[in-house]
Protein backbone atom coordinates (compact mmCIF):
# COMPACT_ATOMS: atom_id res chain seq x y z
CA UNK A 1 0.00 0.00 0.00
CA UNK A 2 1.34 3.07 -0.79
CA UNK A 3 1.41 6.46 1.01
CA UNK A 4 -0.02 9.41 -1.05
CA UNK A 5 0.83 12.73 -0.27
CA UNK A 6 -0.62 15.74 -2.02
CA UNK A 7 0.97 19.02 -1.95
CA UNK A 8 -0.61 22.43 -1.20
CA UNK A 9 1.57 23.99 -3.43
CA UNK A 10 -0.33 27.91 -3.21
CA UNK A 11 0.59 27.71 0.55
CA UNK A 12 4.31 26.83 -0.23
CA UNK A 13 4.13 30.03 -2.87
CA UNK A 14 2.99 32.09 0.57
CA UNK A 15 5.31 31.54 2.56
CA UNK A 16 8.01 31.92 0.08
CA UNK A 17 6.87 35.20 -0.62
CA UNK A 18 6.14 36.58 2.97
CA UNK A 19 7.68 39.69 4.41
CA UNK A 20 9.49 37.58 6.93
CA UNK A 21 10.83 35.80 4.14
CA UNK A 22 12.44 38.76 2.18
CA UNK A 23 13.49 40.09 5.28
CA UNK A 24 15.85 37.06 5.79
CA UNK A 25 16.66 36.82 1.98
CA UNK A 26 17.96 40.43 2.38
CA UNK A 27 20.12 39.44 5.57
CA UNK A 28 22.03 36.76 3.70
CA UNK A 29 22.30 38.85 0.63
CA UNK A 30 23.78 41.54 2.75
CA UNK A 31 26.12 38.69 4.57
CA UNK A 32 27.43 37.68 1.56
CA UNK A 33 27.94 40.92 -0.46
CA UNK A 34 30.19 41.44 2.39
CA UNK A 35 32.18 38.35 2.62
CA UNK A 36 32.90 38.88 -1.17
CA UNK A 37 34.34 42.23 -0.42
CA UNK A 38 34.41 45.64 -2.65
CA UNK A 39 32.67 45.86 -6.11
CA UNK A 40 30.32 43.24 -4.67
CA UNK A 41 26.69 44.43 -4.25
CA UNK A 42 23.25 42.93 -3.65
CA UNK A 43 20.79 44.03 -6.61
CA UNK A 44 17.36 45.50 -6.21
CA UNK A 45 14.85 42.51 -5.17
CA UNK A 46 13.35 40.38 -7.45
CA UNK A 47 9.67 39.12 -7.00
CA UNK A 48 8.86 36.47 -8.66
CA UNK A 49 5.52 34.54 -8.80
CA UNK A 50 6.53 31.65 -6.61
CA UNK A 51 8.95 33.07 -4.76
CA UNK A 52 11.44 35.69 -3.56
CA UNK A 53 14.91 36.42 -4.74
CA UNK A 54 18.17 38.31 -4.37
CA UNK A 55 21.22 38.59 -6.36
CA UNK A 56 24.75 39.43 -5.73
CA UNK A 57 26.65 40.35 -8.33
CA UNK A 58 30.02 42.20 -9.56
CA UNK A 59 29.28 45.59 -9.74
CA UNK A 60 33.06 47.04 -11.06
CA UNK A 61 35.56 46.28 -12.96
CA UNK A 62 37.60 45.09 -10.69
CA UNK A 63 35.38 42.35 -8.84
CA UNK A 64 34.50 41.50 -12.29
CA UNK A 65 38.15 40.36 -12.69
CA UNK A 66 38.75 39.83 -9.13
CA UNK A 67 35.75 37.25 -9.06
CA UNK A 68 37.63 36.15 -12.84
CA UNK A 69 40.65 35.35 -10.88
CA UNK A 70 39.28 33.97 -7.76
CA UNK A 71 36.28 32.40 -8.05
CA UNK A 72 34.40 34.92 -5.24
CA UNK A 73 30.93 34.41 -5.91
CA UNK A 74 31.45 31.13 -5.62
CA UNK A 75 33.83 30.51 -2.91
CA UNK A 76 31.72 32.72 -0.70
CA UNK A 77 28.82 31.10 -0.76
CA UNK A 78 26.42 31.14 2.67
CA UNK A 79 26.80 27.62 4.06
CA UNK A 80 23.25 27.62 5.25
Amino acid sequence: MALRIKYNLKAFSEVRTTAKAEAYLDEIADAYAEACGDGYEVLPPQKGRRRARRVVATATRAAVLDNSANQTLLRNLPRR
